[in-house]
């Protein structure tokens, strides 16, 4: 009965021990095999069995983020994590000695490194990556995953803002080693954009990887490096919407301004208005506020603005003309005589139609409504031709010169 109760207090006693034991013994081992290898270790020495061996090294570069795009200075900031793998002879182990552990953790700065930076950032350091540990196989075998944040340059042609094309170049090299001593060899064909985070603004649409092998005059030995290209495009569908909103608002000035009675002033306002709309979207949608060649879109709104000045240029001279005292040239009389009946504004005699039909067009001389001058139906004549052939214009031209892209 005192056995029965004390023997699962014993087992249990028994199973801590050795687990216990087991742990240590695996502790030691791991300890004994980190001092093993990195105590003799020369990390100015290139992990190769034959000096003119060259060495491997696989190299690779993951897209985490955009972090901001500079369009003056034709820079881009990004999230990246470069990955490196190499075969250390030194760094090998039987796994029989050591209990069976098949890998290790070791900080970067103790073993050697291939010294793989960035050529073309824009930090004052050459490294932009932080220093990680570094996975070491038992057959040698080393991968390092180095986080960090660069600024890199971009190609960038923003004729189709604000749906813009950028190519942006990360180059990797080695600043020690040429390429006899080390040759780098791409980690697939692209880099890898699986674990990137979505930007509301631009969109990835490659990120492809190329080696290049320059010799030089100079120097017998060859150079490599590895550069990835990143392709990425505005989602400008919000700007493009806008730029639609205030195109139909120029436009609606535009034509109200041709459809108000040729003796209001509100033509000249209104189309003053499409004049400074125009202007502003002018300014508002080019990125580069007139540094270089502007967009399509800025080029269209230039477009805009002229006609809008043209449209205010006609709008004075029917305003003038109607408003114009004096005798009408027998030229002119003899011409509106001519005008053929399908374009000839109403001409009405009777006062009280007239009253109704344009108001307060008719000069009014104590109470008593004149008839329409030659001046008053030239102006309405040239109101009319005019109001038509700016309205074929303006829609042929919106549809065919509005980017679309």
């Amino acid at each position: 009965m005192f056995l029965s109760k004390k023997l699962p207090i014993f087992f249990a006693l028994s199973l801590i021990y050795f687990s216990t034991n087991c742990v240590t013994e695996a502790s030691r081992s791991e300890d004994k095999l980190i001092s093993d290898l990195l105590d003799k270790l020369n990390l100015l020495e290139r992990p190769v069995e034959n000096y003119h061996d060259v060495l491997n090294v696989s190299v690779g570069l993951t897209l985490m983020s955009i972090i901001n795009v500079d369009i003056d200075k034709e820079t881009i900031d990004l999230n990246i994590w470069e990955s490196l793998e190499w075969n250390d002879y030194k760094l090998r182990w039987s796994r029989e000695n050591y209990d069976n552990i098949s890998s290790l953790r070791i900080p970067s700065h103790r073993i050697w490194s291939p010294d793989i930076y960035i050529s073309n950032h824009g930090h004052d350091s050459l490294d932009p990556f932080f220093k990680t540990l570094s996975v070491v196989n038992y057959n040698g075998t080393v991968s390092s995953i180095l986080p960090g944040e660069t600024t890199t340059t971009c190609k960038m042609d923003l004729k189709k803002y604000p749906f813009e094309k950028l190519e942006c170049e990360i180059k990797l090299l080695s600043w020690t080693y040429d390429g006899s001593l080390l040759d780098l060899i791409i980690n697939g064909e692209e880099g890898d954009i699986s674990s990137f985070r979505r930007h509301p603004e631009w969109e990835v649409h490659g990120f492809h990887a190329r080696k290049t092998t320059l010799s030089y005059a100079c120097c017998p030995e060859p150079y490599v490096d590895v550069a990835f290209t990143l392709m990425i495009q505005r989602r400008g569908d919000q700007i493009l919407a806008s730029a639609r909103v205030m195109n139909s608002v120029i436009y609606g000035f535009l034509i109200l301004s041709m459809m108000l009675m040729p003796n209001s002033g509100l033509r000249i306002l209104f189309a003053l208005l499409a004049m400074l709309l125009s202007s502003y979207c002018s300014l508002q949608f080019n990125p580069r506020c007139g540094k270089y060649e502007p967009p399509e879109i800025v080029l269209y709104y230039n477009i805009v603005f002229l006609i809008s000045f043209l449209v205010l240029i006609t709008n004075v001279i029917v305003y003038n003309l109607f408003n114009k005292i004096g005798q009408t040239p027998s030229w002119i009389t003899k011409s509106l005589a001519r005008v053929p009946p399908w374009i000839s504004p109403d001409r009405v005699d009777d006062e009280s139609k007239m009253n109704e039909l344009i108001g307060d067009l008719g000069n009014r001389e104590g109470g008593v409504v004149k008839r329409m001058s030659d001046w008053q139906y030239l102006s309405m004549l040239v109101d009319k031709v005019v109001f038509a052939l700016w309205v074929v214009i303006l829609v042929i031209f919106h549809f065919i010169a509005f980017p679309t892209f």
